[in-house]
């Protein structure tokens, strides 16, 4: 299940990323958008577990200290996220939005500086501007 469906939400995301906002107004968004759900969520699903421990009777309880760590480590590998597994979705994806955002503030620069110093270039040395085929 996981081989198809979390590269497909991560491409859709990555579809949909706009990143032509500043970047504390991007950190904000994502932030509200993906961490504040996530934090909230993780809140109502221990509480759900416990509950289910006090009435049902699941023999491992939670450890706050260290459930309450593992809501801001955000990780379901290790088996310590048992209250709500699929949550770690929402931490990794506002990573990688974070990263992608710097990606392509950084390469937009490199190409924007590279066509300028090429078209200075073709300038100087050929008094025009495009000289490549298809306007390279």
């Amino acid at each position: 299940m996981f081989s198809f469906h979390v590269p497909l939400f991560f491409f859709l995301a990555g579809i949909t990323l706009k990143t032509n906002s500043t970047w504390m107004d991007f950190v904000k968004k994502k932030a509200k958008g993906l961490l504040i759900p996530y934090i909230s969520f993780s809140f109502v699903s221990m509480a759900v577990y416990e509950l289910m421990v006090a009435f049902l009777g699941i023999e491992e309880k939670l450890k706050f200290p260290r459930d309450l760590f593992v809501v801001l480590y955000g990780n379901s590998q290790s088996d310590i996220m048992k209250w709500n597994t699929p949550l770690w979705f929402l931490p990794c994806l506002f990573a990688v939005s974070l990263i992608i955002y710097l990606l392509e503030k950084v390469i937009n620069k490199i190409f924007f500086w590279g066509a300028k110093i090429k078209n200075t270039y073709n300038y100087s040395v050929f008094g025009r501007e495009h000289l490549l085929a298809w306007g390279i």
